[in-house]
């Protein structure tokens, strides 16, 4: 009775007792914002505990609650509790109406499952859960990822009906969660970066689904049951230790875009060669040898990637891709180009880095006009021919590691120039009109530099990144000399350009992810 004359009290201790049930005055402290009564035999909060309304701190660990109070959803300033300890079994989707929640601690309560809804508390930053060692939802690989991990993929639950959207990617998942197969109006799923061997056949049940990212897997063929999804529009299938392309995949007729990177593909099935809606097909670090002529069948292709294969020789039937904005051929063994590829008036990036070429392609500096990017390094090219005036939309030129001993002064004229890589030649000096190219102004004139030298050449990482053209897209890989990826709209920057010569350069652009 002597505690209900204390009206105004805030915090109030009643632990280490042998309470079974509460007091019945602790209501009456409306004032009341900290409460503790760990270390008692309290089996239930008393329904008038909701008048509780001031109550921010609760900590009730080590009694004999047997399951989460529901209306503790109902304390709507509550920003802290504790209730370790307890043998609750479930933490119930009815804590995600705590709104205010910042702390919640549920250490040693035999947890079998939790409640997804736990991840509505968009101001919890504190979420210790150890100590369930038979907890089985979520996966435990997902438990191992920690507060973070588990509140990542609870709100990636969540927010799917509303976004269609589930990314559960890098969770290392050995199997695929069904209850992604809850939400049947799926458009897009990303369970990339996991350890799945397999996916369930009841991935068909997402009939909507457009858009779907198994890359990073240990799948090791491409899945039949994909064949059978034919919503699709987007299939990525990259780093999966796929061997070959199976002949069911010409039943995707609506896929535009399919990434197969990675992988231990040695041949180009002609099952692909159906695909005739494909605008992006990235086939880039397998073991192809050969490209069929049927590839001109794909002719609605805008990005083809062919780089790191095992290819000596392009068909002339590449002509009739006339779509083509972005061919990556780096890394092959690749003699020549072939006469067709005159005929790719729209392209905008040519990657044949990395190859066998003795002649810079004639029909190149002819004749592609609408270049922004060459990247030629690391060939045996001889001489730049004076048609490279011709590519007057070039922002990037890369010429490193060749067998040059000049370069033309016709290069002065491309104006838009924003990278030019000359190391590793044996060029023994600039023509004026190259060294007036306004893209690089770092040199210290006071050490007697060359403002045409980079002089922090080895850590040059980046080219200019800024193209909010979606239908370009990143090609991953971690060697050097490669097209280095595609950034959304909005993201990165230019960095200043530079001319390079001299020494090889270590840090050539990597593609990065």
């Amino acid at each position: 009775e002597s505690m209900t004359n204390m009206p105004r009290l805030r915090s109030l201790s009643l632990d280490h007792n042998e309470y079974m049930l509460l007091p019945a005055w602790i209501d009456r402290l409306r004032k009341l914002d900290t409460i503790t009564f760990s270390f008692n035999k309290v089996k239930k909060l008393p329904n008038n505990f909701m008048n509780m309304a001031n109550l921010t701190e609760l900590r009730f660990s080590h009694n004999d609650f047997s399951q989460v109070p529901f209306l503790l959803s109902h304390l709507g300033k509550l920003k802290v509790v504790d209730m370790s300890s307890n043998p609750m079994g479930h933490l119930p989707d009815c804590m995600g109406g705590c709104g205010a929640l910042e702390e919640l601690y549920i250490n040693d309560c035999a947890i079998v499952t939790m409640g997804i809804d736990i991840a509505k508390c968009k101001k919890l930053k504190v979420f210790e859960f150890d100590g369930n060692d038979d907890m089985s939802y979520p996966p435990h690989e997902v438990q191992l990822k920690g507060q973070e991990g588990v509140l990542r993929y609870f709100r990636q639950i969540l927010d799917c009906p509303h976004s269609k959207v589930m990314m559960i990617d890098d969770f290392e998942l050995a199997e695929v969660d069904n209850i992604i197969f809850r939400y049947p109006l799926l458009t897009w799923l990303d369970i990339s970066k996991n350890n799945l061997v397999k996916v369930p056949a009841e991935l068909r049940q997402l009939q909507h689904i457009e858009s779907l990212n198994v890359s990073r897997n240990k799948l090791g063929c491409i899945p039949r049951i994909i064949s059978l999804m034919p919503t699709l529009i987007d299939l990525n299938i990259d780093a999966n230790g796929v061997e070959h392309i199976e002949p069911s995949i010409k039943l995707l007729t609506g896929l535009t875009r399919l990434s197969l990177a990675t992988n231990r593909i040695n041949s180009m099935h002609p099952s692909l060669f159906r695909l005739s809606s494909l605008t992006i097909l990235n086939l880039t670090d397998n073991k192809i040898p050969i490209v069929p002529p049927d590839i001109a069948l794909l002719e609605g292709l805008i990005t083809l990637g062919l780089g790191d294969n095992e290819i000596a020789e392009v068909p002339d039937e590449i002509r009739y891709l006339q779509a083509l904005r972005q061919l990556v051929l780096f890394g092959n063994k690749i003699t020549h180009l072939p006469e067709g590829l005159r005929r790719l008036w729209q392209l905008e990036v040519l990657t044949v880095s990395q190859n066998d070429l003795h002649v810079f392609p004639p029909q190149v500096a002819s004749d592609l006009t609408e270049l922004k990017e060459l990247w030629l390094g690391h060939n045996k090219i001889t001489k730049v021919p004076t048609e490279i005036e011709n590519l007057q939309k070039l922002e990037q030129l890369w010429l490193q590691d060749n067998q040059l001993e000049a370069i033309p002064s016709q290069v002065g004229n491309l104006t838009k120039l924003k990278v030019l890589t000359l190391t590793g030649n044996r060029i023994k000096e600039v023509p004026r009109s190259v060294k007036q190219l306004k893209i690089a102004t770092n040199a210290d004139q006071d050490k007697g530099e060359e403002y045409w030298q980079d002089k922090e050449r080895d850590t040059f990482t980046e080219g200019d990144a800024e193209d909010d053209d979606a239908s370009f897209r990143s090609w991953n890989s971690q060697d050097v000399d490669k097209p280095r990826a595609r950034l959304p709209p909005g993201v990165g920057g230019s960095p200043a350009g530079a001319v390079r010569i001299g020494a090889a350069v270590k840090g050539a652009p990597k593609m990065t992810s």
